[in-house]
């Protein structure tokens, strides 16, 4: 009995471990471009957590850009966020993020004030479903067409196309969902396209990884994806080539440094 009894009176008499506090965060990066995410660019030191009150308010005559990318902890909600400039410069808010899965940037409130701007893109395109058929009768050429089904803001855009394979198909189709929206899609081609096996050992079972490189005028870039099914890495692939240059294209123009006095 008297066991028991010393047991519940170390229970209660444990202290208590306090909540964490919400931290004021300010903005201290220089002119130009920054990221949330990087910690010395904060006071205190450190990229604001979740509950923490963020104020990018500089006050000198400087533009500022902060980049947040939805790359990171999708379940954060900061406190307080205030964009305010009180200074002669301005301060943008730049919220990147992929078409297909963009979260909103969570606070308890938001404060928008004299020289300071919030922007999200272009997130606002998901994909519904997709349908490959690859089809050959007696002694014709193996046909293949494709269905793609995406919603672009309010809109759902059920488009078909016909292609010289599977993989030309699916472009073909996401061109014409995508094309009326993003116009600048027009100038993007795909210059090559490339398979390679990530684990050989399984044979016909294994990984293709898809590589596509793309070009718009004398830019290039590649992207890749990755799945058992060759179609489904070709279409990761696929997608992130047109997503690419619509997020470069939204993103802020970097802010030339001043010119040193002659």
């Amino acid at each position: 009995m008297s066991r028991v009894l010393a047991c519940i009176i170390v229970m209660f008499t444990l202290p208590l471990v306090p909540a964490a506090r919400a931290v004021n965060k300010t903005y201290i990066g220089a002119a130009g471009q920054g990221t949330w995410s990087v910690g010395s660019l904060w006071s205190p030191s450190g990229a604001p957590g979740s509950g923490d009150n963020a104020f990018l308010t500089p006050s000198d005559a400087n533009n500022r850009t902060v980049i947040f990318s939805t790359v990171g902890p999708f379940n954060f909600v900061y406190g307080d966020v205030t964009i305010h400039s009180t200074g002669a410069g301005s301060i943008l808010l730049h919220h990147t993020g992929g078409l297909i899965f963009n979260p909103p940037f969570a606070a308890q409130s938001f404060n928008l004030n004299n020289g300071g701007n919030y922007r999200q893109n272009p997130g606002s395109t998901s994909i519904i479903d997709f349908t490959v058929i690859s089809e050959k009768r007696g002694g014709q050429k193996i046909a293949a067409q494709a269905t793609v089904k995406l919603r672009v803001g309010e809109q759902v855009m059920h488009t078909a196309a016909e292609g010289d394979g599977p993989v030309n198909a699916l472009d073909r189709a996401l061109r014409k969902a995508l094309v009326p929206h993003y116009p600048e899609l027009n100038e993007v081609r795909l210059v090559d396209y490339k398979v390679r096996i990530v684990d050989e050992h399984l044979g016909t079972a294994a990984r293709p990884r898809v590589i596509l490189e793309s070009a718009r005028g004398t830019e290039r870039w590649s992207t890749m994806g990755c799945s058992e099914n060759i179609i489904e890495a070709s279409w990761l692939a696929l997608w992130d080539s047109l997503e690419l240059p619509l997020l470069r294209s939204a993103a802020p123009a970097p802010i030339p440094a001043p010119t040193p006095p002659g």
